[in-house]
């Protein structure tokens, strides 16, 4: 069994095309491109943590397409019939893993941003996982004694990524994964 992060696949959403350059004609072919990229790496026994932005409206076919078992972190665009109609193993707001020694917070937005801020948790991290902002942030940001990173699709070849591969830079004292909240 893997693990995987992903975040802002923007399902049925046609307009996030051309909000974020994305390399489709259609939102049809976004989301055949999407699920095809997502279940040529996840496999139906794999664990996927979709940093927010699901997708818009009814999910309900997508839940008998995309493989693994997904818990969804709340982002600004997922509403309550999103929610409703996917079937997700869980459903929070932030999500706090020990990977490999490692304390990851997963949260949608940017916290390391000044607008931002004011939703980070009352918890200890070393490494923020988010989305939010697309194609603006690649690679590591440092701030403080924490570091961060944007796992937007339009930054991970629109799939998920084992997360044990997205940490890889930092460091690591072995590949366990742990929810701690």
């Amino acid at each position: 069994m893997k693990t995987f992060i992903v975040s802002d696949t923007h399902f049925r959403h046609s307009n996030i095309i051309k909000y974020c350059n994305r390399p489709f004609h259609s939102v049809g072919e976004m989301n055949e491109q999407l699920i095809h990229k997502w279940n040529s790496v996840v496999s139906p026994e794999d664990t996927v943590y979709h940093v927010g932005d699901f997708g818009f409206g009814d999910m309900s076919e997508f839940r008998s397409r995309l493989n693994g078992t997904v818990h969804l972190i709340q982002g600004n665009h997922d509403s309550s019939i999103t929610w409703n109609t996917f079937d997700f193993a869980s459903r929070s707001k932030y999500r706090l893993l020990d990977v490999g020694g490692l304390k990851v917070l997963l949260i949608h937005f940017p916290i390391q941003e000044p607008e931002y801020r004011q939703i980070v948790p009352k918890c200890q991290f070393d490494v923020c996982l988010y989305g939010h902002v697309h194609n603006n942030h690649s690679g590591w940001v440092q701030s403080g004694n924490c570091w961060y990173k944007n796992c937007s699709v339009e930054v991970q070849d629109y799939q998920p990524q084992l997360i044990e591969s997205v940490l890889q830079p930092r460091a690591m004292t072995n590949t366990n994964i742990a929810v701690l909240e």
